[in-house]
């Protein structure tokens, strides 16, 4: 991970969850070559941390067995620059075996855009869930607005939401766009900065819901010609699933090449 040119005064994860079952794990890193201290806020718990140069600070919020609790997490640095934030939440099946589990860092700003698909797929053959959540821990109230688009670029969708200093919201895609399903890609813009995570939740062939990230992708500026993405697996139980999303007003095209170890271009079947 490339240490940041910049620091933002604090970090904020959008989502965590813990209890019934879940439990997170925080991880903040010192990319920089000075000490570092302030406060990890998780719903209100202060949890202090210090970490050395180029360093590392773990914190576990273990399952306690009692009901779940949605929050999110804030870091406030006291002395030095912010860390990089990110968290890892699992959910546990009762005999104490993985169930599923999702990563997501601080992802924070006023211009993202997602792939988004409710339809079932070869490889997704339950219900599958959107989840939002949406933060503003800024200095004025922001306001939101979601854009869902169809897979040939039409808007299909609008929603405007106002979310006071200190609030958070949890919306569920199909409820807030009122459709049944919904395909193709969401905008999500602000008025000032949020934080966000986007959560895709999947009913498997075993009736257990899971979960994944959906990372949400800044609005590019300028032209970029070509992207790199440095792992592809296919085989084994392995997939890759692969989304392009147009942001732009005009239509667009290329070629996607996927390379083996070697580097040289392999032919595989997409479905």
């Amino acid at each position: 991970m490339p240490a940041p040119t910049s620091f933002e005064p604090r970090r904020i994860i959008a989502k965590t969850v813990s209890g019934a079952g879940y439990e997170s794990t925080f991880v903040l890193l010192n990319p920089s070559d000075a000490s570092m201290s302030g406060m990890l806020v998780i719903g209100g718990v202060d949890v202090a941390y210090t970490i050395a140069a180029r360093g590392v600070f773990v914190h576990e919020v273990p399952d306690n067995g009692e009901a779940r609790v949605t929050r999110y997490a804030i870091v406030k640095p006291e002395t030095g620059a912010t860390p990089v934030l990110s968290s890892i939440v699992r959910a546990r099946r009762p005999d104490g075996t993985l169930r599923t589990a999702a990563a997501w860092q601080s992802v924070e700003g006023t211009h993202f855009w997602a792939p988004v698909s409710t339809y079932p797929t070869m490889l997704r053959h339950g219900k599958i869930q959107y989840e939002l959540d949406i933060v503003n821990e800024g200095p004025v109230p922001a306001t939101v607005y979601l854009d869902h688009f169809d897979v040939d670029g039409k808007r299909r969708g609008r929603f405007e939401r106002t979310l006071p200093i200190g609030t958070k919201a949890v919306l569920d895609l199909e409820h807030t766009f009122a459709v049944g399903r919904l395909r193709g890609s969401l905008r999500v813009f602000a008025d000032s900065d949020v934080a966000l995570t986007l959560l895709k939740k999947v009913t498997n062939v075993h009736g257990e819901l899971v979960f994944s990230d959906v990372p949400l992708q800044e609005a590019p500026e300028g032209d970029t010609r070509t992207l790199t993405f440095p792992l592809f697996s296919d085989g084994d139980g392995h997939a890759t699933e692969v989304v392009l999303v147009n942001p732009s007003t005009a239509a667009t095209e290329g070629t996607l090449r996927i390379r083996d170890k070697t580097g040289e271009t392999r032919t595989t079947i997409l479905r």
